[in-house]
């Protein structure tokens, strides 16, 4: 239901960034985006995680993975802004001493994904709002984002770095 309404409220030519678990996801993720009518790209862009301590939630049974995938997929024929760039989108995480939610990613990161696929003065929907960070980097390269989420388990910790810092400057 979020992707037939993303591909409802998206502007004619736009990009969707989708996180996900490759196992077991990666195939069902790509079905549901074209049955929504967006184009997927097949191969996902990942974050690679280069240095620090990797978080693992069975540290005893599994490694901590050191990347995420995440899959793009276009609604109509938008460009890539950034053309060249590899798919491979390599920023330090953030310190687990220093998260307030378990999939945080850093504001860097994000920047680096939405001026890569969208303009200044775009406009960035996030429907699994989390941590907020996305919209911290969308007021960081000039885009207004809006978001939401189903809990407010952490909107008090977003609230805090909003008002802790200045505006483009996150």
């Amino acid at each position: 239901n979020v992707l037939i309404e993303a591909h409802r409220v998206l502007k004619p030519n736009a990009w969707l960034v989708l996180w996900y678990a490759i196992n077991p996801w990666h195939s069902t993720k790509l079905e549901l985006l074209e049955e929504t009518g967006f184009s997927p790209q097949k191969i996902p862009g990942m974050w690679h995680k280069p240095e620090g301590q990797l978080n693992c939630m069975s540290p005893n049974t599994s490694l901590a993975r050191g990347y995420e995938p995440f899959i793009y997929a276009r609604k109509g024929k938008p460009d890539i802004v950034t053309q060249g760039r590899s798919d491979v989108f390599s920023v330090k995480q953030v310190p687990v001493n220093l998260k307030y939610h378990p999939t945080e990613r850093p504001v860097k990161l994000i920047e680096q994904i939405l001026t890569t696929f969208a303009e200044p003065h775009s406009h960035v929907l996030v429907p699994f709002m989390g941590s907020g960070k996305t919209l911290l980097a969308a007021a960081n390269v000039e885009m207004t984002g809006v978001g939401f989420d189903l809990t407010e388990t952490y909107k008090e910790g977003y609230i805090v770095k909003v008002t802790s810092q200045h505006y483009g400057q996150y």
